[in-house]
């Protein structure tokens, strides 16, 4: 996650080197480490801070990185977990009750892992963190880690997933598979493939073969890259974002590139994971768009874009930018930094869309845990256009709340007014589990909950559900996470 301009795995060694040529160029930075909102109406504040006091003594760690949200029934009340990149021992995560805008309660969850960078929330609750760049012969360092939101310190490694520099991890909604990338200058493309349901501690790991469309199995989990590399594994430079994209059962990857060499400012790639097709979707310019990092995506098909920019670049193009990136590859500011240090690092979506958190981290004022409202309509169409001024049959929109949810989700959407919708609830797997709107919309507006049931009140089990909406023609989907 961290920027470098030498191998990832020894890039915190050269940071003294890094800052003198930031100063040389940009001179002293700011006192204050920041963010400007650029969409007109958007507001953040700073919510927690490295070096803020932690219960029982401490202060919160710096290098803030993934957010993991957990609400609750009351609106406006939850617990964010976040990752911590720091080396062995002190990295881990460290666990905030957010109370309508406020930390109430901060401290230490896990600690004694390496790196913890990007990760995701698994199907049944979970924390998956991603330890990356491991030192050379330490084997016990470089996996992905279980994390238990319900105790402090519980923890399991998942050695059966490999060990590299692992960023992120997403998992396949149809076939439950989970894919992972590999931050390194070769990095690989990976897939576990769970031998039982739920249960991380086996099952065969593969790597991409992107030529033959095919995976390759990768048996000496220890040195997991290397081995992937020697069965004829495709690699790029820094394979970092991962994210999946339910209405074009997509997954997008960022790849943060490699300077001095092709594809310096970085790509984005489009993998099918139907057809195993992975395309070159986004080449990034250096001046809209450099060094793609942490990707997040909203209900439109947006991607929400985490710049970590080389020296060098920021040097040329001014401070990391959080960017939306829109199906028809487009691309806007969102937040711009106020120093030339650091970067934003792992986002999380509240109870709507117009509502995140996101982390600023390695700033002149160290990491920052900074909360964003935007106006309605943010990143429905043209930035800073309120949701309801364009022409209502431009408007198509889905969004579940609060996401994950434990007894009920509200959907909202809006479509054409006195349109026939239908919304649709699916598992992960494509079963259908209820239909909870067949009919006209008079105003083209759609607000309805699910009470986490089938049709016949069955209560569904946790995981993964989808949903669906489909009127005029066109469909748009919602992922929710049920974790009872």
């Amino acid at each position: 996650m961290q920027r470098t301009s030498a191998n990832p795995s020894t890039s915190f060694f050269g940071l003294i080197g890094f800052f003198a040529l930031l100063l040389t160029v940009t001179g002293p930075p700011p006192l204050e480490a920041d963010v400007s909102v650029l969409v007109p109406g958007g507001t953040r504040s700073i919510i927690a801070r490295s070096g803020d006091p932690l219960e029982g003594g401490g202060t919160l760690r710096s290098n803030m990185d993934k957010i993991f949200w957990f609400p609750d029934e009351e609106d406006g009340h939850g617990t964010l977990f976040v990752n911590h990149e720091k080396v062995y021992p002190d990295g881990g995560l460290s666990r905030l009750v957010y109370d309508n805008g406020v930390i109430t309660d901060r401290r230490n969850w896990l600690t004694g892992t390496h790196f913890n960078c990007s990760g995701n929330i698994s199907g049944w609750g979970t924390m998956l963190s991603c330890e990356e760049y491991p030192p050379d012969g330490a084997d016990s360092l470089g996996h992905v880690i279980e994390v238990y939101p319900s105790q402090p310190g519980q923890h399991v490694r998942r050695k059966a997933m490999g060990r590299f520099s692992h960023e992120a991890i997403i998992e396949d909604p149809v076939t439950g598979d989970f894919y992972m990338t590999d931050d390194s200058y070769t990095g690989v493309f990976f897939k576990f493939s769970p031998t039982y349901p739920g249960y991380l501690g086996k099952g065969p790991l593969f790597a991409l073969r992107e030529e033959t469309h095919d995976w390759v199995r990768v048996y000496n989990t220890v040195e997991s890259e290397e081995a992937a590399l020697a069965l004829g594994a495709t690699s790029h430079p820094r394979p970092e974002g991962l994210v999946y994209n339910p209405i074009e059962d997509a997954i997008y990857i960022a790849v943060t590139g490699r300077l001095n060499y092709p594809s310096p400012y970085g790509y984005i790639l489009r993998f099918d994971p139907r057809t195993q097709t992975m395309t070159r979707w986004l080449e990034c310019d250096g001046v809209t768009l450099a060094n793609p990092d942490n990707v997040e995506i909203d209900s439109y098909g947006n991607l929400l874009v985490h710049e970590d920019q080389y020296a060098e670049h920021i040097a040329l193009f001014g401070p990391n930018e959080l960017l939306l990136v829109r199906p028809d590859r487009t691309i806007e500011p969102i937040l711009r930094g106020l120093d030339v240090v650091g970067e934003p690092s792992g986002l999380a979506f509240a109870a709507n869309e117009k509502h995140f958190w996101i982390n600023w981290m390695g700033g002149v004022a160290g990491s920052e845990l900074i909360e964003v409202h935007m106006p309605p309509g943010w990143n429905s169409s043209q930035i800073g256009v309120l949701f309801d001024a364009p022409p209502h049959h431009e408007v198509f929109a889905l969004v579940a709340s609060p996401n994950p949810f434990s007894a009920t989700a509200w959907i909202r959407g809006q479509t054409t007014a006195g349109e026939r919708a239908r919304l649709d609830i699916f598992d992960a797997r494509g079963t259908h589990w209820r239909t909870l709107v067949d009919g006209v919309l008079t105003g083209g507006q759609l607000e309805v909950a699910w009470d986490g049931r089938d049709h016949r009140k069955r209560l569904a089990p946790r995981g993964y559900y989808f949903a669906r909406l489909t009127a005029g023609g066109r469909t748009t989907a919602a992922r929710m996470l049920l974790i009872r």
